[in-house]
C-alpha cells in the first residue's frame, strides 16, 4: 500500500442538477492521466468519494472519465459499525507511489519473477492489483518444466495485456 502523494485540484463549477434525493454541484479535475468529472452534495458534509476522490465541500455522489471508461456512482448510503482496514486483506507493506509503480512495470515485464518468490511456486501467488493469479495444479503430465514456465509465462502476459485499461494511466 502506499499514500498519495499527487492532490486533487479540483475546479468547482456553478452547475448544479438532481442526482436522486440530493441536489449536487459539479467539479472537474486531470488526475492519473485522466478528465473526470464529479457530482458532490453538500447535503451529505463528507469530503469523500470513491476511489481517491474526495475533498470537495461535500460527499461525491458521480465521478466519471471523460471516455466513459470509468464511472463511480453513490449506491446507497448508511453507517457502518467499523471500517475495514488494511490488514484485513493479508499482509500489507507500506511504501512510496513512485515504488509501488515501479513494481507494477516489473509485473508486467515478467510476472513470472513475482510467481516463484520466496519459493511459493506457482500454486500460491496472487498479485491484488492486476487480477493475475498463477494456475493451480499441474496437469502437464511428462511435459519440459521450462516449456511449461515459457507458455504460462505467455498466457499470463497475454491476460494483463487483454484486460489492461488502468485506471491511472500516469
Amino acid at each position: 500500500m502506499y499514500e498519495e502523494d499527487r492532490p486533487i485540484n479540483w475546479k468547482i463549477s456553478s452547475e448544479t442538477m438532481k442526482i436522486g434525493e440530493y441536489k449536487v454541484q459539479k467539479a472537474e479535475t486531470d488526475f492519473g492521466g485522466r478528465k473526470w468529472t464529479a457530482w458532490f452534495t453538500t447535503d451529505l458534509p463528507y469530503q469523500d468519494g470513491s476511489y481517491k476522490f474526495g475533498g470537495l465541500p461535500g460527499l461525491i455522489v458521480k465521478v466519471e472519465d471523460d471516455k466513459g471508461e470509468y464511472s463511480f456512482d453513490l449506491m446507497k448510503n448508511y453507517k457502518i459499525a467499523d471500517f475495514p482496514s488494511m490488514n484485513q486483506f493479508g499482509n500489507t507493506i507500506k511504501v512510496k507511489r513512485a515504488d509501488f509503480v515501479k513494481q507494477q512495470k516489473k509485473f508486467m515485464e515478467d510476472p513470472m519473477s513475482f510467481m516463484t518468490q520466496g519459493g511459493g511456486g506457482f500454486g500460491q501467488t496472487r498479485i491484488m492489483g492486476g487480477g493475475i493469479s498463477a494456475p493451480r495444479g499441474g496437469g502437464g503430465g511428462n511435459q519440459n518444466p521450462a516449456d511449461m514456465r515459457k507458455r504460462m509465462e505467455e498466457r499470463i502476459k497475454d491476460e494483463a495485456k487483454r484486460n489492461s485499461n488502468p485506471i491511472e494511466l500516469q
